[in-house]
């Protein structure tokens, strides 16, 4: 599923109650109800942008430039998914794969 917005809307329109044919799970279950206030749809993604301070409060967690290549490395199917949209944020500028691989090489070895 490339968008799983769009496809799961789809399959829950396209199944009906017993009770009542002409309402679809969409309609009864997931149209509203979702969300932090409870009226986004199932899936239903939220795009209002808004300041986060992300760069300072990763800036506390990645202590050195490594820190930040390295989740980066071990963690890039997740930051790149299209269903979490995480935007790009860059911490620490002009780290080397020299920096990184020193750090690293023991957790390569027990991962």
């Amino acid at each position: 599923m490339s968008n799983i917005e769009v496809d799961s809307r789809t399959l829950l329109e396209s199944i009906a109650s017993t009770e009542d044919p002409h309402e679809s799970a969409w309609e009864k279950y997931s149209k509203t109800g979702w969300g932090k206030n409870g009226t986004q749809s199932f899936f239903q993604q939220n795009t209002a942008r808004h300041a986060s301070n992300s760069h300072d409060k990763l800036k506390y967690h990645y202590k050195a430039p490594y820190d930040e290549t390295f989740v980066e490395k071990y963690w890039t199917e997740d930051w790149t998914s299209p269903y979490f949209a995480f935007d790009p944020v860059k911490v620490y500028e002009n780290v080397t794969d020299m920096d990184f691989d020193v750090d690293c090489k023991w957790f390569d070895k027990h991962k």
